[in-house]
């Protein structure tokens, strides 16, 4: 619950700072459900899939339920964190990402369309103790119910010019 508060005042902080209409920031919400077939998982050997909503100013104007895809490669060593990367697309438009992971939280960094992007989020999981989790017992699927922030703002690299 505190972690859920948590991320409601960040979502709040993220609409007061970033403008309603503006083509070099982006800021959304987004929630929707990633599919790991096997948790925990050893280094670099699992690939899962996120399907969700994104909602708020994106790079191509503002919007209420953005279809979110991803997929990616993730490492679980044990059930307290882990890390991953992949790609996906909000709306068409494409991102990358990198996350960290501790307990039931998310930090992430990566780019969506030419905006440098960091994300936040926070989940639960079904099954609510993962199968590998338990003592003795072998890695097995999870859903994570995801919900989260994400900001971001046209990078130093997107305005590059050659001389």
């Amino acid at each position: 619950m505190k972690k859920l508060l948590a991320l409601g005042l960040l979502l709040a902080a993220i609409a007061a700072v970033v403008p309603a209409h503006s083509s070099t920031a982006v800021g959304f919400a987004f929630n929707g459900t990633a599919s790991l077939p096997t948790f925990p998982c050893v280094p670099g050997g699992c690939t899962g899939t996120f399907t969700g909503t994104a909602r708020g100013v994106l790079e191509n104007g503002n919007s209420t339920n953005a279809p979110m895809t991803a997929s990616f490669t993730y490492s679980e060593n044990n059930c307290d964190w882990g890390v991953a990367s992949g790609s996906g697309s909000i709306n068409g438009v494409p991102f990358t990402f990198a996350w960290n992971r501790t307990g039931n939280f998310l930090r992430s960094s990566g780019f969506y369309g030419p905006h440098f992007l960091s994300f936040a989020a926070a989940f639960t999981t079904t099954p609510a103790v993962p199968p590998g989790c338990l003592p003795g017992s072998l890695p097995g699927p999870v859903t994570w119910n995801l919900k989260g922030a994400a900001w971001g703002s046209i990078s130093v690299n997107a305005h590059a010019s050659t001389r």
